[in-house]
């Protein structure tokens, strides 16, 4: 075996592992914050912007222990300052786990049930030049009024409310760029929203048995969806998967790169060991068991570099999970996760390309022995 080569294979599947577990973390990282705000189950209606709770709906989820809250979400335009921006207000009545959203509260307190008050993302607060519990420069928003006629003035066509920014919560770009959190409350007077009413119902602290969930159709119709955490963050857990693909195939060719050059050092051996093949075919050994050898050689090359790989790679991230070596601040390490699904994958990939690489070599020996 060339050491060189497997040099070569121990450092591409160690930068494999490594990188892929960092990903990893980044993703886990990332949902952990989305969860604090997605519900284990939000159930919505099929069709239109949400339906009418009915008691009997709230009887069947009392009578199943289930734990649910009402949320009224539309988009709406603030203003303040002179500038604005249109945005989606999530309204979540008093059962909304308001801890989850306090732990990643930056500055404030959690809006009061009764009051015109609201929580707003850093960005916002910062790009919008929001001002926190300041009474005398509130926030404005503007939504459309429903019907026709003549139009005259603005208030023909918006209905605008005032509000009070109480605190600021920083959870991902995405959500502190497009979401302001408020009472149940305040949405019905700003949206002007019946009394049950509701976008989705959402169960934070409970889930719902798929046999309650054909329960519930059963009773109350065909016409709802409901949504796990995966389903209603579809685009950001496809956004991850494709990124965590792309850096995957990346590291493939890398890892192709270090299998070539093993392809190249047994091509040399080859080509360094003509005359003592030549004496080896004049004593009676077979071409095809010749080929087998360098065939052989590039996956005890393979095997021996995966498995060196494999457990650098898992030390590397063991002392980072546990020493902290790279850090993003000074305080938030940066994050990794052993993952399964990645060694089998790194193994797969390794072995693929570490057997191409060897019966390459071995046929290009059989052809010029032939």
């Amino acid at each position: 075996m060339s050491v060189l080569s497997v040099i070569g294979v121990v450092f591409s599947t160690a930068a494999m592992i490594v990188v892929l577990s960092g990903f990893g973390g980044l993703k886990n990282y990332s949902l952990e914050f989305v969860s604090n705000i997605s519900p284990e189950t939000k159930i919505v209606a099929k069709t239109g912007k949400g339906f009418v709770l009915e008691k009997e709906m709230i009887d069947f989820f009392y009578e199943n222990q289930i734990v649910f809250n009402k949320t009224l979400e539309e988009k709406a335009l603030i203003d303040v300052n002179g500038n604005s921006k249109i945005i989606t207000v999530m309204c979540v009545d008093k059962n909304f786990p308001e801890n989850k959203i306090e732990a990643l509260m930056y500055e404030g307190s959690w809006p009061d049930e009764n009051g015109n008050y609201f929580l707003l993302g850093w960005e916002n607060f910062y790009n919008l030049g929001v001002s926190i519990n300041n009474t005398t420069t509130p926030v404005t928003f503007y939504v459309p009024k429903p019907g026709s006629g003549q139009i005259t003035t603005e208030s023909d066509i918006l209905r605008s409310k005032k509000g009070i920014a109480s605190g600021v919560f920083s959870i991902n770009e995405e959500l502190n760029n497009n979401l302001i959190i408020t009472s149940f409350n305040f949405g019905k007077s700003l949206f002007q929203a019946d009394e049950h009413f509701v976008s989705s119902i959402d169960l934070h602290e409970t889930t719902i048995t798929k046999e309650q969930q054909n329960d519930f159709i059963m009773l109350f119709g065909d016409k709802f969806l409901f949504k796990n955490r995966i389903q209603q963050n579809d685009s950001l857990y496809k956004m991850l998967k494709s990124e965590e693909l792309a850096v995957f195939f990346i590291f493939s060719l890398i890892m192709l790169v270090a299998l070539f050059n093993m392809f190249a050092s047994l091509s040399m051996m080859f080509m360094e060991k003509r005359k003592n093949l030549n004496t080896l075919l004049a004593l009676g050994t077979k071409k095809i068991d010749i080929a087998k050898i360098f065939f052989l050689n590039g996956v005890y090359t393979t095997f021996f570099g995966l498995g060196l790989g494999l457990i650098l790679g898992s030390v590397l991230v063991f002392l980072q999970l546990k020493l902290s070596l790279l850090m993003i601040t000074e305080t938030l390490a940066y994050p990794v996760s052993f993952d399964f699904q990645n060694y089998i994958n790194v193994i797969i990939i390794t072995f693929l390309l570490g057997l191409i690489a060897s019966f390459s070599v071995s046929s290009y020996v059989k052809k010029w022995l032939d």
